[in-house]
């Protein structure tokens, strides 16, 4: 989670996405992840699992403050 990010303040490391946008993330690629949170625009839901147990989180319609960049990232 980087400052003044979308998430910052909401998301945590140690933080686990179960959810994106009623998609079960343990059954996607990371691939797949990737593009249903590029597709998503302005509008993300995630369900987040707590790092410190406090159970399912929803954390919606997060908005970016300004134009979101994505970085491909190659495996080597």
């Amino acid at each position: 989670v980087q400052a003044n990010s979308p998430c910052a303040g909401r998301l945590s490391p140690g933080d686990a996405v179960v959810g994106i946008n009623n998609y079960n993330a343990r059954e996607l690629t990371h691939a797949q992840a990737q593009n249903l949170i590029r597709q998503s625009g302005n509008n993300l839901q995630l369900t987040v699992l707590r790092n410190q147990g406090s159970g399912l989180d929803r954390i919606e319609s997060l908005k970016p403050k300004g134009p979101v960049k994505f970085s491909p990232w190659r495996q080597q």
